[in-house]
């Protein structure tokens, strides 16, 4: 009997999600935010490295709750607690 090879293939992804709290000056305004994080990310970024080893895989994109860059391969975004404000960094 004669036989065709055939190739399966599958996509799965997964992600991890990790937060960390950061104390700012309250003397920032809310729109300045973002470039003082920016400015300082050495008082998050190892801890935020940290968390994230920590965190579980997930399955899925790990969208929602302002995850919202389908397109990328990380996404790095602040919230100012009691404020209604943040945005990506």
């Amino acid at each position: 009997m004669k036989t065709r090879e055939v190739v399966i293939s599958s996509r799965v992804v997964y992600h991890k999600y990790a937060e960390v709290h950061v104390d700012i000056p309250v003397d920032i305004p809310l729109e300045e935010v973002s470039d003082w994080l920016f400015e300082n990310e050495n008082i998050f970024v190892d801890s935020l490295d940290q968390s994230l080893h920590e965190a579980k895989l997930e399955y899925g994109f790990g969208l929602g709750g302002g995850m919202d860059e389908k397109d990328s391969e990380n996404e790095t975004r602040y919230d100012v607690i009691n404020e209604n404000y943040g945005g990506h960094i």
